[in-house]
């Protein structure tokens, strides 16, 4: 229809008809475009809120997750620098039985926070990173997530070092009562012959070190989770709770 009526123009000679008419078509064509470039922005800025709240919503689960196993941590820690303290000197007051033997069933047993990554893991699958428009908060996502598989490797590998310290040793005592890990249990073993053992004492010397350097590796991790949330917040919509 419309090129119908150019060529009508050209053949009676109304240039400035045709000239008209044309503008219309290119203007309208222009207008088109830019609603449809500014509906597609609007799209991608929307689906970029939706990721950075998902994200901020993942490193506050995973920073939950860590308070909640940081007190047992520091139970675990405290539990077995009071055996090696009671192994190293020979001695072990009544009233420490039933912390030491608690610990001495539990030793190396360090929590490990439940680190929610999916968001991240999605964005890198898909080839969305792109979608991230603030560049420096790209590159700290990318940072982040390489540091993240660093420290996760790491603490996978101290894990596997503690457990298999941990069966070198496990024939040394034995369980008489055990309810849960949260009640007292009663362990049968030679207190007299654990703490003349230097072997047993070494042994257990590794497992604790191991146990305080993977503590440390998930503190600095969640230092890092803790510094990734925060500069989230500030990229929030106003009137997200979190943004608040």
């Amino acid at each position: 229809m419309i090129l119908r009526r150019i060529l009508e123009r050209v053949k009676r000679q109304h240039w400035s008809t045709l000239f008209f008419e044309l503008g219309i078509v290119v203007v309208g064509v222009f207008l088109g475009l830019q609603v449809d470039n500014w509906n597609s922005d609007r799209h991608t800025r929307a689906l970029e809120q939706e990721y950075i709240e998902r994200l901020h919503a993942d490193m506050d689960y995973t920073l939950a997750s860590r308070d909640k196993v940081s007190g047992w941590d520091d139970e675990r820690l405290a539990g077995q620098a009071l055996i090696l303290a009671a192994l190293r000197s020979g001695t072990l007051a009544d009233g420490d039985r039933a912390a030491f033997d608690q610990s001495l069933l539990l030793f190396g047993f360090i929590g490990w926070p439940d680190v929610r990554w999916a968001t991240m893991e999605e964005l890198e699958s898909t080839g969305s990173m792109s979608i991230i428009s603030d560049v420096a908060l790209r590159s700290l996502l990318g940072r982040m997530d390489a540091e993240l598989k660093r420290r996760q490797a790491l603490s996978l590998s101290f894990t596997n070092s503690i457990n298999a310290f941990r069966q070198q040793i496990g024939h040394r005592f034995g369980v008489l009562e055990f309810t849960d890990l949260t009640e007292p249990v009663t362990l049968d073993y030679d207190f007299a012959g654990l703490a003349s053992d230097t072997g047993f004492i070494n042994t257990l010397s590794q497992i604790d070190t191991l146990s305080r350097i993977k503590c440390r590796n998930t503190k600095a991790e969640m230092d890092d989770i803790r510094a990734l949330r925060d500069e989230l917040a500030k990229r929030l919509r106003p009137g997200t709770d979190a943004a608040r």
